[in-house]
């Protein structure tokens, strides 16, 4: 399976990562559980999932937080740990105004544009407006895109499974002799 393959050839492996993870000792036991490992199309669907919900969060330790959501939910945690880059340098801003937008529609407030330039001060003096609608906005966003990409990831494996299904046996039909 294609699928399969591209997920192996550029995630890391178990060893790799108990080799460099140091800093998660406290759930080691857990995290190298060999489940958390393996591809199939629920852990994987999982894993990614709770990359992308952690990706939304605002916290600093969204990697560690999808770790954890892998644990609970039973995901393959290279792909949650790869599924939180979604938010890096150049998407974090427009990904934090886009959920900001969410959250104060979904709480009926005007979404209001910082009162002079955008500056760390600026942010600070906003904060007690800005944050309600901004944390409601990342979990909502965060769960919408989870949902949709857990799905979207469970349709396409199946698809892959039934394509390789219908084209061996296809190839088993050419082979088999005639009947007389």
């Amino acid at each position: 399976m294609k699928f399969k393959k591209l997920i192996r050839k550029h995630t890391p492996n178990q060893d790799s990562v108990r080799n460099s993870s140091k800093a998660m000792r406290f759930i080691h036991h857990w995290l190298f559980a060999p489940n958390l490992w393996h591809l199939n199309r629920r852990s994987v669907a999982a894993g990614f999932s709770a990359g992308l919900f952690a990706a939304f969060l605002p916290i600093p330790a969204q990697m560690l937080a999808a770790i954890l959501l892998c644990i609970l939910l039973h995901g393959h945690v290279a792909l949650a740990i790869v599924a939180t880059w979604v938010t890096n340098p150049l998407t974090a801003a427009p990904l934090a105004f886009f959920s900001y937008k969410v959250g104060a529609f979904i709480l009926g407030k005007a979404a209001t544009a910082p009162s002079g330039p955008l500056s760390y001060d600026i942010l600070i003096q906003e904060f007690s407006q800005l944050w309600q609608p901004f944390v409601l906005g990342s979990i909502v966003c965060g769960l919408i895109l989870a949902l949709i990409s857990y799905i979207a990831i469970r349709i396409y494996w199946r698809s892959q499974v039934l394509q390789g299904w219908s084209k061996r046996k296809a190839q088993r039909l050419l082979k088999k002799p005639p009947h007389e």
